[in-house]
Order: C-alpha cells, then sequence, then structure tokens
C-alpha cells in the first residue's frame, strides 16, 4: 500500500492534489476544478427530507453524481490515509464508532454494557456545524496532517455544501461527510478522554451520539437533575468543553440511566446482554405486515420507505446475532459480520425450528423491494459483471428511454442476504425457494407487482444442475416445460427465466456438450477490430482477447472504459425477448386491480 498521508502531505497546491493523486481520483485537473466549482452548489444537489428514528426529521442532501464520484474517490484516499495513522497510532479515533471499518453501533454499545450509570448526550446539527473553515483549519493545524493551506481549502471546497444564504458545512448524502465529520469530531474526543479519565468514566461516540458510563455515580460537573423542568441536564464543565469544541448539546435528549432502568446506547439495551427493545421490534413487524396488506406503511407520522424498513429489520437481525459475540475483539468483527451475511442466505425453509424470526423478517422486507414493489421491470443478469454489459447495452440500443424502460439489477449486500449472490447455482436454488414460498406466500399476499422481474441466465454447463450423486438434474422451476427452440419461460406470478440462446434438447435433455452450444453474455458482444469476443475453452471464467487470456472482472472494467470500442447489436436479440416478456405480463397475468400496487 503506497504511503497516502506522505502524497498528500508533498501536494503545495490544489493543482499537486489532483496530479498527483491522478490515479486515484481519475479525472484531469480541468474537469476536477469544473465539478468541485460547479457542482458544488445548493442548486445542482438533491434534496429529501426523512424521518429520525427518535423523532424529528433530518434533511439529505445528495450531490450530483460527478461530485459524488469525486468525492467517493477523495474518502477513500482519507482512509487510507487514517489507516497509516492508526499503523502509528493504534488509539487514533478510538472512540470513535461511527464511519469506520470493523466498528459499528454494537462496538460503540458494547463497551457499555453492564455499568451502573450510562449517560446519553446528543449533539444537535452535528454534520451542519462543521463548515468550511474548520476543515480547512484542521487539515492544516492537525499534526498528523499538516498540509499546504490551499491543499487544505481545496479539499473543504470538495466537501462542503454552499445553501443560498452562502453558508457552508457538511451536507448528510455526502460520501465525503462521514469520514471528515469523524476527523474533526475526533478533536472533541480528545478533550472528552480527558474528562472521562479523570471521572473514572467510560466514554464513546457514535457521529453526533455521545456516551459515558460508569460503575459509580456520575458527577454533577457532567450531569445533573433539573427539578424545576423534570430533566437532565448536561453539567457546567461538561458543556463547556462541548461547546469549547465547536457543537452544541441538544437538551431535550440528555439522558442519564441507572442499572434499574432500561439503558440504551444508540438503541442498543446494555444493561446485561445487547438487546433491542420489544416495542420497536413489534413496530417492524407491525410495518411490514402493513406494507404486505396495504403497500405502505408509517414511520411516526411520515410514510416510511422500504430501504429504512429493510434498514430497521436488518439492524435488528445483525444485533441478534451478533449479541452473543459482545466481547468480541475489533479484528474479529469483520469475520463475524461476513458470517452474519452468510447466515441471512441459508436455512430459508420458514416452518424450519432453527430458522430465525429477524432474519426471515429481513429477507421478507428485501423480497418485497425487489420482486413485490419494483417501480419498473427488473433485468437480473446472471453474473457479477453481466449488469455492466447490460446497461452498457441499454444505453446504446435505447439511448431516448434506457433509464426509464428497466432496471438493470447489480449484485449487493441485500441480494446476498436473500441468495442472490451471482452464478446460475444461486439462481437455481433462490428460484426454488420463490417456488415453495419460503420468503413469501406469494398467493395470499393482498398486494401483487405491477412488473415483470426477468432472470437472464448463460446458456452452459452451469444449468446443467447436479443433484447429491453427480447426476444430471435441470430442477429450476417451470423449465421443463420449455420445449426445444424455446428461450423464456414464466416461473410464477411475475417471475421469468431468459437463456441467451435458445433450448437444444436432446432426448428431453438440454445439451451443453460443445463449446459451440454455449452462450454466455460476453459472447453478445463484438469489437469493431477484433470481432466477436471468446471464452477461454479451459476456463469458462476468461475471456480471450487482444491475444490475451483475463478474468471476467478485468475485461468487463476494460469494456466499460471502452465502450465505443464494441458493438452490441447482438443485445437486440435479447431485449426484444424481454419486450415479448413484458407484453406477456402486462397482457396475461392478470390481478385484480384494487389488489395491485
Amino acid at each position: 500500500m503506497s504511503n497516502h498521508l506522505k502524497k498528500l502531505k508533498s501536494c503545495k497546491t490544489g493543482i499537486d492534489l489532483v496530479n498527483i493523486f491522478s490515479n486515484e481520483l481519475g479525472v484531469p485537473t480541468k474537469l476536477f476544478w469544473d465539478t468541485i466549482y460547479s457542482l458544488n452548489h445548493f442548486s445542482q444537489y438533491t434534496s429529501f427530507i426523512i424521518p429520525k428514528a427518535s423523532g424529528g426529521e433530518r434533511t439529505i442532501l445528495i450531490p450530483p453524481q460527478p461530485l459524488k464520484d469525486l468525492q467517493k474517490k477523495f474518502a477513500t484516499i482519507l482512509n487510507f490515509c487514517i489507516q497509516e495513522i492508526q499503523q502509528e497510532n493504534p488509539n487514533y479515533l478510538i472512540c470513535n464508532h461511527a464511519f469506520e471499518i470493523k466498528k459499528s453501533i454494537l462496538t460503540n454499545a458494547q463497551i457499555h454494557r453492564n455499568k451502573k450509570y450510562v449517560l446519553n448526550i446528543d449533539l444537535s446539527d452535528f454534520f451542519g456545524s462543521i463548515h468550511y473553515g474548520r476543515i480547512s483549519n484542521f487539515f492544516k493545524a492537525d499534526k498528523y496532517f499538516k498540509l499546504n493551506d490551499k491543499v487544505a481549502k481545496t479539499i473543504a471546497q470538495l466537501a462542503c455544501f454552499r445553501d443560498k444564504n452562502n453558508k457552508t458545512f457538511l451536507p448528510q448524502g455526502s460520501p465525503l461527510s462521514p469520514i471528515i465529520a469523524s476527523l474533526i469530531g475526533n478533536l472533541l474526543d480528545a478533550r472528552l478522554v480527558k474528562i472521562s479519565k479523570e471521572y473514572k468514566l467510560t466514554y464513546s461516540r457514535y457521529a453526533d451520539d455521545l456516551t459515558f458510563s460508569s460503575n459509580k455515580p456520575i458527577h454533577e460537573d457532567l450531569v445533573r437533575w433539573n427539578s424545576e423542568n423534570s430533566i437532565w441536564e448536561a453539567g457546567d464543565r461538561l458543556r463547556r468543553v462541548i461547546e469549547d469544541s465547536g457543537f452544541k448539546i441538544n437538551d431535550k435528549k440528555t439522558r442519564l440511566f441507572s442499572a434499574k432502568q432500561r439503558q440504551t446506547v444508540t438503541g442498543i439495551i446494555v444493561n446485561k446482554t445487547l438487546n433491542i427493545s420489544e416495542y420497536y421490534q413489534k413496530h417492524n413487524r407491525a410495518m411490514l405486515y402493513s406494507l404486505f396488506t396495504s403497500g405502505k406503511f408509517s414511520i411516526g407520522d411520515k410514510e416510511g420507505t422500504i430501504n429504512q424498513l429493510i434498514g430497521r429489520l436488518n439492524y435488528v437481525a445483525s444485533v441478534k446475532y451478533l449479541k452473543q459475540h459482545h466481547d468480541m475483539s475489533i479484528q474479529k468483527w469483520e469475520e463475524e459480520r461476513r458470517k452474519f451475511a452468510y447466515l441471512c442466505a441459508e436455512n430459508f425453509d420458514n416452518n424450519k425450528e432453527n430458522s430465525n424470526r429477524s432474519i426471515r423478517l429481513l429477507r421478507q422486507a428485501i423480497f418485497y423491494k425487489y420482486f413485490i414493489g419494483n417501480a419498473k421491470p427488473i433485468i437480473f443478469p446472471e453474473g457479477i459483471t453481466d449488469s455492466i454489459y447490460f446497461k452498457l447495452a441499454n444505453k446504446t440500443l435505447n439511448p431516448n428511454e434506457y433509464k426509464e424502460n428497466y432496471i438493470i439489477q447489480s449484485i449487493n449486500s441485500e441480494l446476498t442476504k436473500i441468495g442472490l449472490g451471482g452464478g446460475t447455482a444461486l439462481i437455481n436454488s433462490f428460484l426454488l425457494h420463490a417456488y415453495k414460498d419460503y420468503f413469501i406466500n406469494l398467493k395470499n399476499l393482498k398486494i401483487k407487482s405491477k412488473h415483470p422481474v426477468i432472470f437472464v441466465l448463460d446458456y452452459d454447463q452451469g444449468l446443467d444442475v447436479k443433484d447429491k450423486n453427480g447426476k444430471s438434474k435441470n430442477n429450476i422451476p417451470e423449465t421443463h416445460k420449455m420445449k426445444d427452440g424455446q428461450q423464456w419461460v414464466h416461473i410464477r406470478e411475475n417471475i421469468y427465466l431468459v437463456l441467451l440462446r435458445p433450448l437444444t434438447l436432446e432426448n428431453k435433455k438440454p445439451t451443453f456438450r460443445n463449446i459451440s452450444e454455449m452462450t454466455c453474455i460476453e459472447n453478445l458482444l463484438s469489437h469493431v477490430s477484433i470481432g466477436k469476443i471468446q471464452v477461454d475453452n479451459k476456463n469458462h471464467e476468461n475471456i480471450k482477447f487482444k491475444k490475451g487470456t483475463y478474468p471476467k472482472t478485468v475485461f468487463a472494467k476494460y469494456v466499460a472504459k471502452h465502450s465505443t470500442h464494441f458493438n452490441f447489436s447482438e443485445f437486440k436479440k435479447i431485449f426484444e425477448l424481454l419486450d415479448e416478456i413484458k407484453q406477456h405480463f402486462y397482457q396475461e397475468i392478470t390481478y385484480d386491480k384494487e389488489e395491485v400496487v
């Protein structure tokens, strides 16, 4: 790993910043400046309001895509810098548990578990209080960074949102805001750690949530009871330190809990073992039921979104799994998180006694999002890289409507939790589970999808599913009904399956004996000078291109960067099939209109 911090400190101007990190940022100098000055303006941002779990509202500001991409790339650079600092000083950012690798609300909560007293302090307008001047001054003055003035100002310009009143601050919605907020917040942490040591307290911070805990009563310098208003409020010394650090306390959310009360840290109960309140879980179940029966639900007095519900359910499921590891080290965190993701993709049978209820609810919500509540027809390509080709082909063949006609779905962490991690075998398993109503009983569901969901599979040996004895067993539901020459089949409800070439049968079984009989998505591509793209006969995961052999992931990145050098006309046949499926669904698969979302 290169020394990113050293490179950053070597920059003397904003131009140096772009030139030295040209590979990481991937933009020419002029485009960099055009992006941060022309696009970093309130009129270019997308703004919307979401309800807070604790009540109130939060304004989300999403930057335009070119600026967002640039912010994301620079966030990666800063993350590398932090990792390098932590190698030198393992205690750097040790109190911060938000927006860091291998840390979460669980690691934040676990250090306050089983304490006699827990004090919660909430900071008001955390991101909004971090403005242009604070950011540039931090990068100039911090002992680890000590950046050139022009470089520090360039970073501040890249990070900040400027509103109508010319006020600058970190926008919630930018990929760069969390990491800079963590760095700025660390200055506050350093001061609060000193206080905590003096009063023998345990301290941690999760974004704008400060938590102190102790087995002894907490001194009134830090918290006191206001008998006139019947509320807890921060003590004079604690308030002074926080305000001197450039933050303000949200007095309405100051709480002190004894061991006899339910103690919570960032929503997690910490009295004995880590847990989540039954009220919160019950409310989630009610929202999911409302979604399945009416197509909508509320969080507080606002209509909720499916992403909010999935977030809440994922939170519950992960806590329930990971609470058994409340004493685990930070080093083991990532390993356990991966185990949780795999756990979600197993034991799909809802009737099994060992099937985790919280995970079942999470999977139901994810299934609803992609297979019931989908706002457009969705294409699920087989491979991890296949979505790249479909998006490029759709844009090339349908330039005027490519954004509106389909959702071409890439594999993500949500889909992994319902068993869709890429590959024919996983799709086969998923379709079987969907066919058997292991996710949701589709027949009894009151809400029906308005649009089809279409899986697109390579025509290769991946379709030749083997049983335990190694015998061929094509057990994808309904595919046995496909006749010689057919290319798509209706699985059930709004779920369809398409093959990249028409089915060829021999003795009622598909044939995959020769490479010439197989078709994968790369075979639909043609290079302007080389011709049709060929798959390596020896390794079907590699591509033969320009007298070399490359992994599919490497080749996909090349195509994405040089898309004008490739011909996507062969995809026209596939999109015609997709349109045929849409017509079949809209005209022949009918539902009572009163029951449709």
